[in-house]
């Protein structure tokens, strides 16, 4: 398992010791747990200065592990792989009924994520904000495996806040913005929408509800995004299965 400190309120390490006891009297590889009989290692991502908590490893100290692996070891371990294998184990949103666990594959999650980023035309010089979380489809494989296919630059949210993505867009230039409808919403209906420098964007997201023309027509005009891009799916196809073309609001109204 692999976790922080903290998030918002809540201390993440004393959860991982009240839920697994025995975890403070662990060594490396060495966790034996009543309730969590395969848990084997807890992986704490901190500060390199500090020590972490009892029996969890430092991901600085992880890393350094990899010094002691020589490259025919590496290049024999991902020989072992399958493109099928099992690798990520998403849970749905709940959006259509009870969330429930989903096995995506190296192929499903990785090809997904490439072929929506080509849609949108990505090149390294893009320049992606996301505020959608990474727990979701949407966060991990459109925005993370996206915009790592294609060398684009990507900016994350630890949360949402609307005004704080107007000021990463404008202040890192941003040339891509993922979101849900409602998200989309708040930024524009956001008191000091209008003192943002939009710019730089061209394209992006929308997805994960249903996404209303009119609010479509609108980010494409006032945030800029003459390339945005609709996307449907569900956790299950990894998550993508169409997505719209990117059309300029010119040519939409050409064609109508």
């Amino acid at each position: 398992m692999i976790t922080i400190e903290a998030f918002k309120r809540r201390q993440l390490y004393q959860h991982n010791h009240e839920i697994v006891p025995e975890l403070k009297e662990s060594k490396f590889h060495n966790i034996n747990s009543a309730k969590a009989a395969t848990l084997r290692n807890v992986i704490y991502i901190n500060d390199a200065e500090s020590v972490g908590p009892k029996g969890m490893i430092r991901f600085a100290d992880l890393i350094e592990m990899a010094s002691g692996i020589s490259e025919d070891d590496l290049s024999n371990r991902e020989s072992e792989l399958d493109l099928d294998e099992v690798i990520n184990m998403q849970y749905t949103s709940g959006t259509t009924g009870f969330p429930k666990g989903v096995m995506l594959s190296h192929r499903n999650i990785v090809n997904n994520g490439y072929w929506l980023a080509e849609g949108l035309g990505y090149t390294p010089s893009d320049r992606l904000c996301s505020p959608v979380p990474f727990f979701h489809c949407f966060g991990c494989v459109i925005a993370v495996l996206g915009a790592h296919t294609h060398a684009a630059c990507l900016i994350p949210l630890e949360c949402f806040e609307p005004q704080r993505v107007l000021e990463l867009v404008q202040d890192e230039r941003c040339t891509a913005l993922y979101g849900v409808p409602t998200m989309f919403l708040a930024e524009l209906e956001h008191p000091e929408f209008s003192k943002y420098d939009l710019s730089s964007l061209r394209t992006g997201v929308m997805a994960g509800a249903l996404c209303p023309e009119p609010l479509m027509r609108r980010v494409i005009s006032e945030m800029n995004c003459s390339e945005k891009t609709i996307a449907y799916g569900l956790t299950e196809s990894s998550p993508g299965i169409t997505q719209t073309f990117a059309m300029i609001l010119s040519n939409i109204e050409h064609r109508q």
